[in-house]
């Protein structure tokens, strides 16, 4: 494929972020379904039989978030957006 690419460069945020989401929305609609690796869904089965054992375990996506951002926040040479 020999296919041009426009200059992106001139575009708002917000219009490279449309055109963005457009490419992935082509690009699912091409091929919907990508292939795990073996290893991923290996690790995956793991996963799901540990969360149906112990289901009490898991944690919110708020929580993890939250954990996430308080971690970043005590990194001394953090950047920060």
């Amino acid at each position: 494929m020999n296919a041009t690419v426009p200059d992106v460069s001139s575009l708002t945020l917000e219009q490279k972020l449309t055109l963005m989401d457009t490419l992935w929305d082509s690009i699912q609609a091409e091929q919907p379904v990508f292939p795990l690796p073996d290893w991923l869904k290996e690790d995956l089965r793991r996963q799901h039989e540990e969360f149906l054992r112990d289901p009490g375990r898991t944690v919110s996506w708020e929580e993890s978030k939250a954990r996430i951002l308080d971690r970043h926040a005590r990194t001394p040479n953090a950047a920060r957006s």
